[in-house]
C-alpha cells in the first residue's frame, strides 16, 4: 500500500515536470514595435496567444499588441489574450489589440487599475471570467457585435464604467458580470439572452435604464440588488422565476407588474424597495415568500391573487403606508411577523370561505376564533374587549398598538404569547385572567404607561423581559407558585419601589431587576432566601 502511494506521488511529480517543460518549450518572448518584450504561448502551428504575466509590471503605460509575430523564422498570428495575461499591470492605461484576437481569457486584465478604455476586436466571441475585474478606472468598453459569452464577474468593480451596449449575438452573461459597477447608467440586453444571472447588476447604483428582451425566463438572485437609480423595469410574459432578493433595495422603483407566466418567486424579491407604491402580482402565484415586501414603506395597497396559500414570515413587515389587507380564501399559513410594523394598517379582512382564518371588526383570528393572531396597528379602538372563547393571544398580536387605551381579556384565556403587548404605550392597567398559565418573553415589554397589572395564581414563572422598560409600573404582585423570575424581567422599571417575592421563588435570572430602585421583601420561609442577591 505504501509503495503504491509512493508510485502515485512519483507519477504526479513527473507529470508536473513534463508539463512545465512543455509549457516552457511553448512560451517565448518577442519585442513589439516599441521594444517592449511580450511573452507568447503557442496554440497551434500558426497561432499564438499572449501568455500569462506577459509583460513586466513596470512596462510603459501604453501598449500595442501586434497581429503577427516572428519567432525563429516562423510567422504566427496572435489570436488570443490568455488567462492572466495582464493581471496586476497597474501602470497600464491603454492597450491596442489586433483585429486577429478571438478570445479574452480569464483574469486577462484583472486589477489593471489605471486602464481607462478598451476596444475589443470584432472577432472576439468570448470574454473570460474576471477578465476586467476591478479595473477601477475603466470608463469605456467597446464590445464586438460577434460576442457570444461574457464570463462571471467579467467587469465587476469597474466603478467608472457608464454604459454597456451588448450585441444581439450574446447568449450568456455570467453571474456578477457587472457587479458593483456603480456608475453604470444604461444596459441594453440582446434578444437571445434567456437568463439574467445572479448578481449581474448587483449594486449598480446609477443604473436608470435596463431593457430586458422578451425571451428572458429567469432573473437570478440579487440580479438588480441595490440598483438605487432604477425607477422602472418591464418584465415580459415568459419570465418564470425571480430569484432571491432580485430587486432588493431598488429604492426608486415605483411600480412593477409581474407577468402571469411567473411560476416561482424566491424570498425578499422587493426587500426594502422603499419607493414601491404599486405591484401587480400574477394571477397564478401561490405564495408570498418570506420578506417579499419587507420595509416597502410606500406600498399602500396590494391585491393578493386568489390562489395564494401561504404568506411568508416578514412578508409585509414595516409596510408603513398599507391601510388594509385582504386574506384570500386559500391561505393556510401566515408566517411570523408577516404584517408587523404596518403602523397605518386599520383592518384585516378574510375571504368567507377561508378554512384557516377569519376576521371580526378588522381583527385577525384563527377560524375557530380561539386564537387572536393580530390586531391592526392603526385600528381606532380606545377600548377593546377580546371576545370570550379566545384561549391564546398570539406572539406580537398587539405589537405597537398604541391607540388602545384599555383592554379587557376574556375568562377563557390561557396563554399570552411573546411580545404580545410590546410597546402598547396607551395601556395603563391590565388584569390577567385566572386561567392564564403561560406568559411569553417580553409580553408587556416597553409598555411605558402601564402602571398596574394583576397576575393570576396559575403562572409559575415571570419570563425573560416580561416587564422590561415598563417605566411607569408601580403596582405588581407576584403570586405564590411562581418559582422563577427571568433575565431582565423588570429591567428599567424605574417607578417600581416595592416588590414582595413569594416563598416559592427558587431562581432569579441575571439582571432581573437592573435599573430599578426596588425594596424587596422575601418571605421568611423561603428556602432560597440566602441565595437571593439584588
Amino acid at each position: 500500500m505504501e509503495n503504491m502511494k509512493k508510485k502515485h506521488l512519483l507519477i504526479g511529480f513527473l507529470s508536473l515536470i513534463l508539463f512545465q517543460i512543455d509549457l516552457s518549450a511553448r512560451t517565448f518572448s518577442v519585442p513589439n514595435q516599441e521594444g517592449i518584450a511580450i511573452t507568447y504561448i503557442t496554440l497551434s502551428d500558426q497561432q499564438v496567444g499572449v501568455a500569462s504575466n506577459s509583460i513586466a509590471k513596470e512596462t510603459a503605460p501604453t501598449l500595442e499588441i501586434p497581429s503577427t509575430i516572428t519567432h525563429k523564422g516562423k510567422v504566427y498570428t496572435v489570436t488570443e489574450i490568455g488567462d492572466s495575461a495582464f493581471i496586476w499591470c497597474d501602470q497600464l492605461t491603454s492597450i491596442r489589440l489586433p483585429k486577429t484576437i478571438e478570445k479574452i481569457g480569464n483574469h486577462a486584465f484583472e486589477e489593471a487599475l489605471k486602464l481607462q478604455e478598451i476596444e475589443i476586436p470584432e472577432k472576439v466571441t468570448s470574454i473570460g471570467h474576471k477578465a476586467f475585474y476591478d479595473c477601477t478606472k475603466l470608463e469605456r468598453a467597446i464590445l464586438p457585435k460577434g460576442l457570444i459569452e461574457i464570463g462571471e464577474d467579467a467587469f465587476a468593480f469597474c466603478g467608472k464604467l457608464e454604459e454597456v451596449s451588448l450585441s444581439g449575438h450574446i447568449k450568456t452573461i455570467g453571474s456578477g458580470a457587472f457587479y458593483d459597477c456603480n456608475k453604470l447608467k444604461r444596459a441594453i440586453l440582446p434578444n437571445d439572452i434567456t437568463e439574467i444571472g445572479p448578481n449581474t447588476f448587483y449594486r449598480c447604483h446609477s443604473l436608470k435604464e435596463v431593457r430586458l428582451p422578451g425571451r428572458i425566463s429567469e432573473i437570478g438572485a440579487y440580479a438588480f440588488f441595490e440598483c438605487e437609480g432604477l425607477k422602472e423595469i418591464k418584465l415580459h410574459n415568459g419570465v418564470k422565476k425571480i430569484g432571491k432578493g432580485a430587486f432588493s433595495k431598488c429604492t426608486q422603483l415605483k411600480t412593477i407588474t409581474l407577468p402571469n407566466s411567473i411560476e416561482k418567486m424566491e424570498d425578499r424579491v422587493f426587500h426594502e424597495c422603499e419607493g414601491l407604491e404599486t405591484c401587480k402580482l400574477p394571477n397564478n402565484l401561490m405564495e408570498i415568500p418570506d420578506g417579499t415586501f419587507f420595509s416597502c414603506t410606500a406600498l399602500k395597497k396590494i391585491k393578493l391573487p386568489n390562489l395564494i396559500n401561504r404568506i411568508g414570515e416578514y412578508a409585509f413587515y414595516q409596510c408603513e403606508s398599507m391601510t388594509e389587507i385582504e386574506i384570500p380564501n386559500k391561505v393556510e399559513k401566515i408566517g411570523d411577523l408577516a404584517f408587523n410594523g404596518c403602523n397605518n394598517l386599520k383592518s384585516f379582512s378574510v375571504g368567507k370561505d377561508n378554512k384557516r382564518y377569519c376576521s371580526e371588526e378588522g381583527v385577525l383570528y384563527d377560524k375557530a376564533k380561539e386564537i387572536l393572531i393580530q390586531f391592526p396597528q392603526s385600528k381606532e379602538a380606545p377600548i377593546f374587549k377580546v371576545p370570550e372563547g379566545v384561549t391564546k393571544i398570539e406572539d406580537d398580536a398587539f405589537h405597537k398598538c398604541q391607540l388602545i387605551k384599555e383592554i379587557e381579556l376574556p375568562s377563557t384565556l390561557t396563554e399570552i404569547g411573546k411580545f404580545a403587548f410590546y410597546y402598547c404605550n396607551g395601556i395603563t392597567k391590565i388584569d390577567v385572567p385566572s386561567q392564564v398559565t403561560e406568559i411569553g418573553n417580553s409580553a408587556f415589554s416597553m409598555c411605558r404607561n402601564l402602571k398596574e397589572i394583576r397576575l393570576p395564581k396559575g403562572i409559575t414563572k415571570i419570563a425573560m423581559g416580561t416587564f422590561s422598560g415598563c417605566i411607569s409600573l408601580n403596582d405588581v404582585t407576584i403570586p405564590e407558585g411562581v418559582t422563577s423570575i427571568g433575565n431582565l424581567a423588570f429591567y428599567k422599571c424605574t417607578s417600581l419601589s416595592q416588590l414582595e417575592l413569594p416563598s416559592t421563588i427558587t431562581e432569579i435570572g441575571k439582571n432581573a431587576f437592573i435599573g430599578t430602585q426596588t425594596n424587596y421583601a422575601v418571605e421568611d420561609d423561603n428556602k432560597f432566601k440566602e441565595k437571593i442577591e439584588f
